[in-house]
């Protein structure tokens, strides 16, 4: 069963910033950025006590690489990343509960047709939801502004960090 909405409906550009910046995205950006910064001091502390191979443009470049691949993912998954390995179950899943409504509707008496024909309805009305519910999960759908500023900083960070410390 698929939607049969096509595409997105339009959004505003205005209300991008207020999209952007829920309470889930600003905890997820600022304690990405505290780990960052913690994870980096503690490899680079750490690490220069064992060994005096280790030096701080190691532990820049361990904090930030992880930081970059995680919203890497993150956005890769809210982009549909593994959205076909799901279908299949989601399909049986809508399937069953088009198939269940209806057969609340059968009566005994009813021939195949009927059946048909109440399975049909039961199977457009739940599409018909079903769009509904992907317009307004899109008018609320939260953007990859917090993601895309953690790959920044911590490009910004790894390219800064690097530079300085072997120019010096």
């Amino acid at each position: 069963m698929r939607n049969n909405l096509k595409k997105k409906p339009k959004l505003k550009s205005n209300n991008y910033w207020s999209r952007s910046w829920s309470k889930g995205n600003i905890a997820y950006f600022f304690i990405s950025l505290i780990l960052m910064s913690l994870l980096i001091f503690l490899t680079g502390y750490f690490k220069k006590q064992d060994s005096k191979v280790m030096t701080w443009s190691n532990a820049i470049t361990v904090g930030c690489v992880l930081f970059i691949a995680i919203p890497i993912f993150v956005i890769l998954i809210k982009k549909g990343f593994g959205k076909g390995l799901a279908f299949y179950f989601i399909n049986i899943y809508h399937n069953h509960r088009i198939s269940s409504r209806a057969k609340a509707k059968y009566t005994p008496s009813m021939n195949q047709f009927e059946k048909d024909k109440i399975l049909n309805r039961e199977r457009n009305l739940y599409n018909k939801e079903q769009n509904d519910k992907q317009k307004n999960k899109y008018l609320t759908e939260s953007t990859n502004l917090a993601s895309f500023l953690i790959i920044g900083i911590s490009s910004l960070v790894l390219i800064v960090g690097l530079l300085s410390l072997h120019l010096s």
